[in-house]
């Protein structure tokens, strides 16, 4: 797996990822959102739920386009938080 870009807005996060086959991404899902969940509730212990909702996810095809596309929309999202 690698991270390309992310950014965390406070209430969500965007990360674009590559991962080497589509068959490992619910693993991969739920291993971050799981990870996450614990160092959130290590900084705010009485956290009773953290996440509200499951993950949206969106696999970007094609390299080139819509890549560039995602990078872009990804790094407006960090600039505006």
């Amino acid at each position: 797996m690698k991270t390309y870009k992310y950014a965390n807005l406070g209430n969500h996060l965007h990360i674009l990822v590559k991962i080497p086959s589509v068959t490992k991404w619910p693993a991969y899902i739920r291993e971050l959102t799981g990870r996450i969940a614990q160092l959130v509730k290590e900084v705010v212990p009485n956290e009773e739920s953290f996440w509200l909702h499951r993950p949206f996810t969106r696999i970007v095809r094609g390299w080139k386009r819509a890549y560039q596309i995602a990078k872009e929309y990804v790094e407006l999202n960090r600039l505006e938080a």
